[in-house]
């Protein structure tokens, strides 16, 4: 149902600032994260390096696991300090998954399951932590996912 174009969810009405960038946005890219700890485990320094270089009018939707909802906080501070760029939180979380992937144009994770979802939306996907290439490695070697360590390699992943 998702997949297919006759259904559309109305991310508008329940989040006309986040509607209003994803229309203006040059790209938009989901991070996925997982449940891990520490923070600067789940937003890895190459993603953050890629996310300060990469062009001012791509929007990073930042979707936390549900299972690190009670370190938003943390994790917005710690995207804050690091000079993160133009991301959102919020409603990247709230929303569902499905209908942010109708209207992403990459999915990046470090190795959640959504990028298997992502398959169906016919959204790349780029795994960048090595648990995630470990247990994905077939689809890598396939090229159904990408990896990158770098930031260099990431950025040449999402354009």
């Amino acid at each position: 149902m998702w997949v297919n174009d006759e259904y559309d969810y109305d991310i508008r009405s329940e989040a006309e600032p986040l509607w209003r960038r994803l229309h203006t946005a040059g790209k938009v890219i989901l991070v996925t994260l997982g449940s891990i700890d520490p923070v600067h485990e789940l937003l890895p320094a190459h993603l953050l390096e890629t996310m300060k270089q990469a062009p001012a009018d791509w929007l990073w939707l930042i979707r936390l696991h549900p299972l690190s909802l009670t370190s938003k906080e943390e994790i917005r501070t710690y995207l804050e300090r690091q000079g993160g760029g133009n991301y959102e939180i919020d409603s990247a979380t709230s929303l569902p998954l499905y209908a942010l992937l109708k209207c992403c144009d990459h999915l990046i994770t470090c190795f959640s399951s959504t990028g298997y979802e992502a398959l169906a939306f016919h959204v790349p996907v780029t795994l960048i932590h090595p648990i995630g290439f470990k247990t994905s490695k077939h689809y890598v070697k396939r090229g159904l996912f990408r990896y990158a360590q770098s930031a260099e390699t990431l950025l040449e992943s999402i354009q």
